[in-house]
């Protein structure tokens, strides 16, 4: 891909290159942070790029005067429905236009049924054959693993990866699984430092100040959250805390019929800095299996982005982002737990030693400034392994 008048070039004759992203949603995380989150990069670099999102969104939630009827059925109908028919749309309409064809985790979200999926993915297969386009799959989780929860190379997820150009993974866990099927790279989740502004740790000074332990993220995700109620319960005898959640709206107490006292706030794209920047300390507990593995750590990021002490279990990447004793902690059970968050609450300069060191971690390593060449690198599809921090490629079976 040579540069032409400052920018990249198209593979297809004149004019700058050209990307369409397929994605599963506006405010879907890996949207977020994993692709728009570049927007200003690529905009500066000269590239021509589309986001199409499915319709309905993938975090739609039925209406609850809905989900409590037999409508709920006629609604899913309706959801999947339109799912399928916006994607058909978005391919047949805007495939052919473009040189790079990103995809993000599956072409339909919401629908199980593989040869719907296989049949959508197959017609961009053509094009990428036929030399018009490459394809660029982007992974986030562990959405190869099947319902038992075991590893195999029989899902759609490989299927698209065995015909794709190149798989970005976010973790080496995903690596070590996709670059079996395929050329791939790590690419971790990335933050735009520019919005993440340094907490104010000014009200740690007034010891009348409550700590704030804080949990983000999907509602589907809080059952992780519950594990900790044990942990939280003999706490709250030694330490006066209060938990704030940060979640959708609606999203049930994960402690209900308890003393602690929990805040859920809805989250909001507008205010989510501000929101997380009421947590003094911020915690990611997860359970220790394949699909765990799998996750990129996006909380994690964003607490020390802003410059709050975190106590996270001792997972997948979690281990590579959280510096023991230097940015907080990593624990692998509940009294683990408790002595981690016990070392914070009983000493409020150590949570803002700690803020501050991994403020300094995720702006140096998780920021789009950081990555952006190695994005551009995954879409141009110049295989540097040693640039973009992917493990030595795994040899391909014959």
């Amino acid at each position: 891909m040579e540069k032409e008048n400052g920018a990249l070039s198209s593979r297809n004759g004149p004019g700058p290159l050209s990307v369409l992203f397929f994605l599963e949603g506006r405010e879907v995380p890996a949207t977020r942070f994993r692709v728009n989150a570049f927007a200003r990069h690529m905009q500066s670099r000269g590239i021509v790029f589309k986001t199409l999102y499915t319709r309905p969104s993938k975090y739609l939630h039925y209406p609850r005067f809905i989900r409590r009827t037999p409508l709920v059925l006629f609604w899913a109908g309706a959801c999947l429905a339109a799912v399928s028919m916006t994607r058909v749309f978005q391919i047949v309409v805007y495939s052919n236009r473009y040189d790079v064809i990103f995809l993000q985790r599956s072409m339909l979200h919401r629908i199980n049924i593989p040869i719907l999926e296989a049949l959508l993915f197959r017609y961009i297969r053509r094009k990428r054959l036929a030399g018009k386009c490459a394809v660029v799959f982007d992974v986030d989780d562990a959405i190869y693993l099947g319902k038992s929860g075991e590893e195999s190379f029989d899902s759609v997820s490989d299927y698209i990866a065995r015909n794709s150009d190149l798989v970005i993974c976010g973790n080496t866990h995903l690596f070590r699984h996709f670059s079996i099927l395929s050329d791939s790279v790590v690419i971790p989740t990335c933050i735009d430092r520019h919005r993440y502004r340094q907490k104010d740790w000014s009200r740690l000074a007034n010891p009348d100040h409550r700590v704030v332990i804080g949990w983000t993220g999907l509602a589907s995700n809080i059952r992780y959250l519950k594990t900790l109620r044990g942990v939280f319960e003999g706490l709250e005898k030694r330490f006066d805390f209060r938990i704030l959640v940060i979640c959708e709206q609606g999203t049930p107490n994960p402690f209900p019929n308890s003393n602690l006292e929990v805040e859920m706030r809805p989250w909001s794209a507008e205010t989510e800095i501000e929101d997380l920047s009421e947590i003094d300390i911020g915690i990611m507990p997860l359970s220790d299996d394949a699909w765990a593995k799998g996750k990129c750590g996006l909380k994690l990021i964003q607490y020390m982005a802003i410059g709050i002490p975190s106590v996270a279990s001792c997972t997948g990447v979690n281990a590579e982002i959280v510096k023991p004793g230097e940015t907080g902690y990593l624990v692998a059970s509940e009294s683990e737990w408790s002595k981690g968050l016990s070392s914070l609450l009983s000493d409020r300069s150590r949570m803002k030693e700690f803020g501050a060191a991994g403020r300094r971690v995720a702006t140096a390593n998780f920021t789009t400034d950081r990555w952006f060449d190695a994005f551009l690198d995954a879409l141009i599809h110049q295989k540097m392994p040693a640039k973009i921090g992917a493990a030595a490629p795994v040899p391909r079976p014959e």
